[in-house]
């Protein structure tokens, strides 16, 4: 039946497949599920059949990392309340950018942030950790290597005002690709580098999907 279609719809519906099936071994991984082999439901312990379907054995991790290093997560703390902002990329229904930034001991003010280009004034929401969350959500598949540029500002500093004192953090659901590729804390986690690995192909495939339609 592929022959039925273009090479990038095929590419695309095969990149898809990967994904589904790396990512779903890396969450089981992680969120300790056991993925049955007998039909395609969820099992009456409540967890989930095996992705079997897949296409592409194996992936050149640093090839893909040398390709992203432009896509490298960046952060600018001018601003001394905030301290650190480490960050996450949600792979679920869909893919969302999760960035937490953690406000320095003992300050208590007020917290804003922008995202030019994306919506005017972020949304924050404050953890009971005391970190406060910047959240990128529904992520399409042609625009995971989008970069969105996030600013925030403590006190008295206009959310819109750039000069002022702040911390910027320049982020990318392929920036999280290169951080998993490029981390020892990862270099023996094939499932987390096949995973990343499957979300980055994807998005060169539906990148060369769009363009041929």
């Amino acid at each position: 039946i592929s022959d039925q279609f273009d090479d990038e719809t095929v590419a695309l519906v095969h990149a898809l497949a990967d994904y589904g099936h790396y990512v779903q071994a890396f969450l089981a991984n992680s969120k300790g599920w056991t993925l049955s082999e007998n039909g395609y439901y969820i099992s009456e312990d409540g967890d989930y059949a095996e992705m079997d379907r897949f296409y592409w054995e194996r992936y050149n991790y640093d090839g893909i990392a040398r390709d992203l290093e432009a896509k490298a997560i960046s952060r600018d703390f001018d601003d001394e309340n905030i301290v650190k902002a480490p960050y996450t990329v949600v792979l679920d229904s869909d893919t969302a950018i999760r960035v937490y930034f953690t406000p320095a001991a003992g300050f208590n003010g007020d917290v804003s942030a922008w995202m030019p280009g994306y919506q005017d004034e972020a949304y924050l929401e404050r953890g009971t950790d005391g970190r406060y969350t910047v959240e990128i959500a529904n992520i399409p598949a042609h625009l995971l290597g989008e970069t969105y540029y996030i600013f925030v500002f403590t006190g008295e500093n206009c959310f819109n005002d750039i000069y002022t004192m702040h911390t910027q953090v320049n982020v990318s659901a392929m920036s999280y690709v290169h951080s998993v590729l490029t981390s020892a804390a990862y270099a023996n986690n094939e499932k987390a580098k096949n995973a990343v690995s499957s979300l980055y192909a994807y998005w060169q495939a539906a990148i060369a999907y769009q363009d041929a339609h």
